[in-house]
């Protein structure tokens, strides 16, 4: 039986070098909500202006479409409650991460944002995952673009 082949992780560094190159508003947005909550990407694109709950003594978010369909409610780290501060909110049942008209943001164009980002900020040489599709999380929470970044 092979090897499991274990994931590489990114260094505080190179998160803060790959946040620092990408696009502001949507795109670094949700970067950020991946690395500080250690979401998957699936979780973060199902999210509705409800399930950011920022008030109160512990801010939340409710991932209400985990894995295996699973609920469950994760205290916001405070970079996060700050830069959603500026955020236009949506009504409660709509995305909180917009496309064109008007839809949620789809997986193939979270995959160009982190692309584009990670040649911007001169990480082509940092692994993003395991290498496996579909698998591609790191310990920051940085998804591996299913693709690959040969296609950005």
């Amino acid at each position: 039986m092979p090897a499991q082949q274990l994931p590489h992780y990114w260094t505080q560094g190179q998160v803060r070098q790959l946040l620092d190159a990408m696009l502001p508003g949507q795109p670094w947005l949700l970067t950020l909500l991946l690395w500080r909550m250690a979401l998957r990407q699936a979780e973060v694109l199902g999210l509705q202006w409800r399930d950011l709950q920022f008030s109160g003594p512990t801010p939340t978010v409710t991932v209400r479409q985990g894995k295996g369909g699973r609920y469950r409610v994760v205290p916001a780290h405070p970079e996060l409650v700050d830069a959603f501060r500026s955020v236009r909110k949506g009504r409660p049942d709509e995305p909180v991460f917009v496309g064109r008209g008007g839809t949620a943001v789809t997986p193939r164009t979270v995959n160009r944002w982190i692309c584009q980002s990670i040649a911007k900020a001169g990480l082509s040489g940092v692994a993003t995952g395991t290498g496996k599709k579909g698998q591609g999380a790191t310990a920051c929470a940085i998804p591996a673009p299913a693709t690959g970044c040969n296609r950005a």
